[in-house]
């Protein structure tokens, strides 16, 4: 089956994919000394590697387990249920804005025919526990699947970086691979993620994506097999206020932005101690393009109010950016 980039998919409804749990999966636990990566900090700089919640737990560092279901391939990873993103929860315990500049993840050694596919690390939000739409936020540059970094008898790290850095201030989001170009030939070669050793951490840490030739559906690992464990992600966040000459300073202006999705009109509201004339807002596509632009105008208390009409937008993903003395804050708007 033919499957395409999810490059240009933002959003991902949630629905319980069919349950797995019955088929015959295969593990292959093996020992080793888990240390994550080393990363020269460099001076000005406040780059940090987080880690999967299981971290904390002594499961984590008890083995590795390339999970396979026998001549249906990874269970993280391609296979011929058609899962093309498979995903792990992170979770930043500082608060305020920060950027994501690199993601680093385990890999089995990958089958046969594998070694041209190129793979990408991928950025999406968390919706929380209350449900909601699961949005892409942003895309690594790729690696192709015979460069990765494999061995049997150590955790080796095979590091995806940021060309552009992602910007997030939610705490709560996942990293992922994106195994679709394994799909352009049918059947697909196997390529797959090292995980916890079973019933380690908490399987709805972990989401895949399948998608079945008609559409995409997410799910969690727990929901679909019936188990816990979590995979090997290290992600490199850097939540400095002087990100390098001519970048603006992170602020956090508490944006509550409205409605999101938007199909007609868009509004921000934010908190700012100074007067409204020292603010900007303006909505720019991906590539940095500036399409609207307006100051803010007093709202109620000491909130400063933007209201855009994105009509005339065509349907994607863009992102507003407020600018004050305090510094910029960045968010996403999709356009319906």
């Amino acid at each position: 089956m033919m499957k395409s980039s999810l490059l240009f998919v933002f959003l991902f409804p949630l629905l319980l994919g069919a349950q797995r749990s019955n088929h015959i999966r295969t593990h292959d636990t093996r020992s080793y000394t888990f240390a994550p990566s080393t990363k020269q900090i460099p001076d000005k700089r406040a780059e940090d590697v987080l880690l999967p919640p299981a971290a904390d737990l002594p499961c984590f560092t008890a083995g590795s387990d390339p999970q396979r279901i026998p001549d249906t391939g990874f269970v993280f990873g391609s296979n011929l249920f058609g899962d093309v993103v498979v995903g792990q929860r992170i979770v930043n315990p500082n608060a305020g804005a920060f950027r994501i500049t690199a993601v680093a993840t385990a890999f089995e050694f990958p089958g046969e025919g594998a070694d041209d596919v190129y793979l990408t690390a991928l950025v999406i939000s968390d919706p929380g526990p209350d449900g909601g739409e699961y949005t892409f936020m942003g895309e690594s540059d790729s690696i192709r699947a015979g460069d990765l970094r494999v061995s049997q008898t150590e955790l080796l790290f095979t590091s995806f970086t940021f060309s552009e850095p992602i910007l997030l201030n939610d705490a709560s989001f996942f990293v992922a691979i994106d195994f679709s170009r394994a799909y352009a030939t049918d059947p697909p070669p196997y390529i797959g993620l090292l995980s916890t050793v079973p019933e380690c951490g908490d399987g709805d840490n972990v989401i895949i994506i399948t998608d079945d030739g008609q559409s995409e559906t997410v799910d969690t690992y727990k929901n679909i097999y019936a188990d816990d464990a979590e995979l090997f992600f290290e992600v490199t966040v850097d939540d400095s206020t002087t990100v390098g000459i001519g970048t603006p300073r992170l602020a956090n202006y508490r944006v509550k932005a409205f409605p999101n999705p938007a199909t007609k009109f868009y509004s921000l509201r934010f908190e700012a101690p100074q007067s409204p004339s020292r603010y900007s807002a303006m909505l720019t596509d991906l590539a940095g393009r500036v399409l609207l632009k307006s100051e803010p105008r007093a709202g109620a208390g000491a909130q400063l109010v933007v209201d855009w009409s994105v009509a005339d937008l065509a349907a994607g993903l863009y992102l507003y950016h407020i600018d004050g003395p305090e510094g910029r804050q960045s968010g996403k708007m999709i356009k319906r």
